[in-house]
């Protein structure tokens, strides 16, 4: 058989034998066994009874292979499609899906089709919750969880379970005490700080000017302290206002902003608010750089109107996969899939969405022994796994670098352009920003 190539990096350590091993077409190396991740202290403190419950066991397969049967396995994908995330949530669920065909017609992982169990939480932790309690016995894995309270909520249960599992959200304490757990893309804090950086250098902003930070309150705490690093490594001034995710009234933020003159506002919030701020911004005569954390609060809407012209000018986007006309072999690989499988019309989520179903594809294959698969076994194997890449599709994920600490470093930038087919052009291809190699993040 044959699944889409998450090749590990050249540069991973010499390997010890897996002791699962793949199938022979699959045989690659794995490196040195990681260390132990431990219980997080964030995440015990949100194991509510609810999350930590089991259920009888369904006709899902085995006890020992929850999702797997001798023709088919059942990964359960977790999203929100109708609350406040649901556009991006769509997009994402494109691309594993897109991933899902193009893997089962050319033969499947160990030998099976693979089967997405697709459950909407409509952004609602506690639903999020009782849908991996109603899965927990129907699927092997879980392909994604959407948003950072979900995945919280859930990763007790997933590691009671030694459930693999992976999340659309980025926050650097989803890393802590989830030993099967892996994220796509550098953490928030890592993404803030290369951003940042790079606009402040692009810009030639001065010590004394201001930056800003606009986000929703309990949230995208990672990106404040990415911000107060580059503001104190460039004696730089630090304005944050916060807004609840109900908030449709930008006047406070912007006017607190203009008051600082601020050069620059970091974006946490949503693409509705996105939209919002930025022309409330632009009404009052605040003009500063919007820069988001994450591609995930755009969406190609924001290109009609009023807003064109600001986000094509003066936004940009931290990333941790490539521009859909990206010229690496497994952006060719996303285009090629979605030439044969795809509908409609091609969205920057679908990138995304394939190189993260890839990477827990080959995570699978690489836990198949002897044409059988169970949760203990891909378990075994992703501890296994020192580093994945995939062609270029996102940056490299490295699995060593300890607890709580982001598997990427890895951040590039885009830019909308309603010129370019999915609505962004990438202007710095990946890179390591050197002010988070120095704060060893």
């Amino acid at each position: 058989m044959n699944v889409p190539r998450a090749r590990r990096s050249r540069t991973t350590r010499p390997s010890h034998q897996n002791p699962h091993h793949p199938t022979p077409r699959q045989q690659k190396e794995v490196g040195p066994m990681k260390p132990m991740r431990t219980a997080g202290a964030v995440a015990l403190a949100l194991v509510t009874a609810a999350s930590l419950a089991a259920c009888s066991n369904t006709d899902g397969g085995s006890a020992d292979a929850p999702g797997v049967t001798e023709d088919t396995i059942k990964l359960g994908h977790i999203t929100d499609l109708t609350g406040p995330w649901g556009p991006v949530g769509k997009k994402y669920l494109a691309g594993s899906q897109l991933w899902v065909d193009a893997v089962n017609d050319d033969g499947g992982v160990c030998g099976r089709d693979v089967e997405l169990v697709v459950r909407d939480h409509k952004n609602n932790t506690q639903d999020a919750v009782t849908i991996y309690r109603e899965l927990e016995n129907q699927v092997l894995g879980v392909q994604s969880i959407l948003g950072s309270g979900p995945m919280l909520a859930v990763a007790p249960s997933l590691n009671q379970d030694k459930v693999l599992a992976s999340s659309y959200a980025w926050d650097e304490f989803l890393l802590e005490g989830n030993e099967t757990v892996f994220l796509p893309g550098a953490t928030y804090e890592v993404n803030a700080v290369a951003l940042t950086e790079w606009v402040v250098k692009e810009r030639g902003l001065k010590e004394g000017d201001t930056i800003a930070l606009l986000r929703y309150d309990g949230i995208f705490e990672g990106v404040l302290t990415g911000m107060e690093m580059v503001a104190e490594e460039y004696g730089l001034n630090l304005v944050e206002q916060k807004m609840q995710v109900t908030d449709s009234d930008f006047t406070a933020p912007v006017r607190a902003f203009k008051k600082e003159d601020a050069k620059i506002v970091m974006a946490a919030i949503g693409t509705a608010h996105l939209g919002g701020f930025a022309s409330t911004a632009a009404s009052q005569g605040l003009e500063p750089a919007i820069l988001s954390p994450s591609p995930g609060n755009f969406d190609e809407s924001l290109l009609e109107g009023a807003s064109k012209e600001i986000f094509e000018k003066n936004s940009y986007f931290a990333s941790p996969f490539a521009a859909w006309d990206n010229e690496s072999e497994g952006a060719a690989e996303v285009r090629a899939a979605f030439e044969k499988y795809g509908e409609g019309e091609p969205n920057f989520g679908l990138m995304l969405g394939y190189a993260q179903a890839e990477v827990f594809g080959r995570v699978l294959e690489s836990g198949c022994e002897d044409g059988e698969i169970t949760r203990e076994s891909v378990a075994d194997a992703f501890a296994g796994i020192d580093s994945l890449e995939t062609d270029g599709m996102m940056s490299e994920l490295d699995f060593t670098r300890g607890e709580g600490k982001s598997q990427s470093l890895e951040v590039s930038i885009l830019q909308p352009d309603s010129s370019a087919t999915t609505g962004f052009t990438e202007v710095q291809e990946p890179f390591v920003s050197d002010l988070v190699v120095k704060n060893d993040l």
